[in-house]
């Protein structure tokens, strides 16, 4: 730190050290020569030459004799400045030496896309994986700034992306040893990333292991165009995010952000006794959200809500929305999900920016079906914080998140706020979610893949099948990249279920903890033939909901991601299970495939102890 600081101080104040030791130097030699040549020429020469020669550590005077004090002093001024010049000159160059010795015996992170979350990453996991190196993976022709990387101890790294076949590219990938860390990250910008990461693929196709290689995707449709032509690259193990996505699993996950739940959640059921899971569901409720300013992010908190928060087998989501052109934004955003209102019931309400009606219409809609929380989601922040102050003494029970592209701005206006609403949680800051333990160590893909296991596990044992010997990455990348995400959302499903089932066990008839509930309604159906383990299901009312829920949750994933009710295509985006009334489903020709719905409940016992 010590040594940092004094070179921080030496490049600050070079020029003033130049100019002093100059001075020194020329007047201490005026001092000293002056008036011992007849000819004025000859000592101007003589007085410039000492100068030079003090700058070259040979004073003319000789450093054991007597000179005056100014000259005195320009023997130490002069040859140090020499020596910091020395070291400005011959920067690149040791920089490149240790450029080049930083990277040898080091894996390497490769990473795509020259851009602000590119080093916003690099800076995140050189502190996060200091013996792991990285590289900048980009064509030929682009201009990049390779010093700005450089002095991150990135090696930059140009292939022909354009030619991907190119016996040079294959021998540089070769040489630069590309993805033998197992990870790839590709930030580049939409449709080019696909381009690119397919014309990787191609180079390195004769790899003999798959990569795991990360697609920073900005447009939801364009992801849903491709990802099926994706899933044809067998040298990688694609995955697919989003920042917005991220943040606002940041949000929900991991910051002091929490739903207000139905009321029906909230209640004490040990003095209740239901017969049908109609009633279980009318006794539940829905949750209600609001929305104030439609954005991206405002997408992207909907998409996964209306996951999360799928607590009623037979309710929608509700959601009001209100901007100031709410129901264009909305029609624009279920331009690619037009069954979306199978899953959300939406209220749209037109308001111009900073109207004073706001408070009006919040009150009006709370006072008749509370809210769960509120999203505070203009991408203008300060449209957010007026936003918020408006309803600050409305909703004063409510969690409040406020969208901010750079948090650290909006601190102490919030902290001003928490002293009348103790529930805001500011989010948003990207270069917070820009580091490997967010995007490449993932919690919920690791669990993801466990649940995975541990749902075909589940189904081996009940059907009576021989059990998988696959690994669980092997059964991982078995699947196609829809039912990969569709197991993601499965799994962070897994605590609205258990929230359910935690009431269940309140109830007299039920066993007294969630653990045992699930394995005495497994060991009720092991070994029965599917009919007969629905006819038990049917009859149990508890049961009956649970797999109607998992039922509706699988419905919403779909019908969020535009597939329809027809012969199951995944390219054309047609399914023969999106069946809304669960009835219907249970008497129709699909009747089988409810147990696979079960499944998903039954199987989060054994994660509970194995994640």
């Amino acid at each position: 730190m010590k040594k940092n600081k004094f070179l921080y101080h030496i490049k600050k104040y070079k020029v003033v050290l130049f100019v002093v030791a100059l001075v020194l130097s020329l007047v201490g030699s005026y001092q000293l020569y002056h008036g011992k040549y007849d000819n004025i020429f000859k000592e101007i020469t003589i007085i410039v030459y000492s100068t030079f020669k003090l700058f070259a550590f040979a004073p003319t005077n000789g450093t054991l004799n007597e000179a005056p004090l100014t000259y005195e002093l320009a023997i130490w001024a002069a040859p140090a400045f020499t020596m910091v010049g020395f070291f400005s000159v011959f920067k690149k160059i040791y920089n490149s030496i240790k450029q080049e010795t930083y990277h040898i015996r080091k894996k390497h992170m490769v990473l795509i896309g020259d851009n602000e979350d590119t080093l916003d990453f690099i800076k995140n996991f050189n502190m996060e994986e200091p013996n792991i190196g990285t590289i900048l993976l980009c064509d030929i022709s682009d201009s990049v700034d390779e010093q700005k990387y450089h002095a991150l101890f990135t090696k930059v790294v140009r292939v022909d992306f354009s030619n991907p076949k190119n016996e040079v590219n294959k021998m540089t990938v070769k040489d630069e040893k590309i993805g033998d860390y197992g990870k790839i990250i590709c930030f580049e910008n939409d449709p080019k990333n696909y381009a690119l990461v397919e014309s990787l693929a191609v180079m390195m196709k004769d790899t003999d292991y798959k990569i795991d290689v990360f697609i920073h995707s900005q447009n939801y449709r364009m992801k849903e165009l491709i990802e099926l032509k994706m899933d044809d690259i067998d040298v990688f193990d694609i995955h697919y995010f989003t920042a917005n996505d991220f943040l606002v699993k940041e949000l929900f996950e991991r910051s002091s952000f929490r739903f207000n739940h139905p009321k029906g959640l909230e209640e004490d059921w040990s003095k209740y006794h239901f017969t049908d899971f109609k009633e279980i569901a009318n006794k539940i409720g829905t949750y209600n959200l609001l929305i104030v300013g439609f954005s991206e992010i405002s997408e992207s908190f909907l998409n996964q809500a209306s996951n999360i928060l799928t607590v009623n087998a037979l309710d929608n989501l509700r959601v009001t929305i209100i901007d100031s052109d709410a129901s264009g934004k909305f029609d624009k955003y279920n331009d690619y999900k037009t069954m979306i209102d199978r899953v959300i019931d939406t209220n749209t309400i037109n308001l111009p920016k900073g109207s004073r009606l706001l408070k009006q219409h919040v009150l009006k809609i709370h006072q008749e079906t509370p809210f769960s929380a509120v999203l505070f989601g203009d991408s203008d922040v300060n449209e957010n914080v007026f936003n918020l102050d408006k309803l600050v003494d409305v909703l004063r029970d409510v969690p409040f998140a406020i969208y901010a592209k750079d948090v650290g701005e909006i601190e102490t206006i919030v902290a001003s706020l928490r002293l009348k609403h103790d529930r805001i949680t500011a989010f948003g800051d990207r270069k917070s979610i820009m580091t490997k333990s967010v995007i490449i160590d993932e919690q919920l893909l690791k669990s993801a893949k466990h649940f995975n296991s541990v749902y075909n596990q589940t189904m081996n044992d009940m059907m009576g099948w021989d059990q998988d010997k696959r690994s669980v990455e092997e059964q991982w990348m078995a699947l196609s990249n829809i039912k990969k995400e569709s197991s993601l959302y499965q799994s962070a499903h897994r605590d609205t279920k258990l929230r359910v089932l935690s009431k269940f066990v309140q109830t007299p008839e039920n066993e007294e903890s969630v653990e045992k509930l699930i394995k005495s309604w497994a060991k009720e159906l092991e070994g029965l033939s599917v009919e007969k383990q629905l006819q038990i299901i049917e009859k149990n009312p508890y049961m009956n909901y649970m797999t109607a829920l998992e039922h509706k949750r699988w419905n919403n994933f779909y019908y969020m991601r535009d597939f329809q009710f027809g012969k199951k295509d995944e390219y054309l985006k047609t399914h023969d299970c999106l069946i809304d009334n669960w009835d219907e489903f249970l008497s129709g020709i699909q009747r089988d495939k409810a147990i696979y719905d079960t499944m998903s409940t039954l199987s989060i016992n054994l994660g509970l102890n194995e994640e």
